[in-house]
């Protein structure tokens, strides 16, 4: 079970990422947003729980399009690793 200690860092990501749907921010100004909250957590890039959170995202977003582009600007700017990404995309 996720704890309140083991979101906190991923509340302000998320915040963020929910603020730059609403409005409509670029990929790559989203992008410095997260890198930057992240870097204030201390969480080191690439990470596992950013795939997951940008995926939990997509999943209840009605704004798929723009989900889309910030999970791509994620992996070409090498904050989640494509190959794990691949791997949560697909099912088993």
């Amino acid at each position: 079970m996720t704890t309140a200690r083991d979101m906190q860092p991923w509340r302000p990501v998320m915040e963020v990422t929910k603020l730059a749907l609403m409005q409509n921010d670029g990929a790559l100004v989203w992008g410095v947003d997260v890198a930057t909250c992240l870097h204030e957590a201390g969480v080191g890039l690439p990470s596992v729980e950013l795939a997951q959170v940008l995926l939990q995202h997509l999943r209840v977003s009605a704004v798929n399009a723009a989900m889309w582009s910030y999970i791509h600007h994620a992996m070409s700017s090498q904050m989640v690793s494509c190959l794990h990404m691949l791997a949560l995309l697909t099912q088993r």
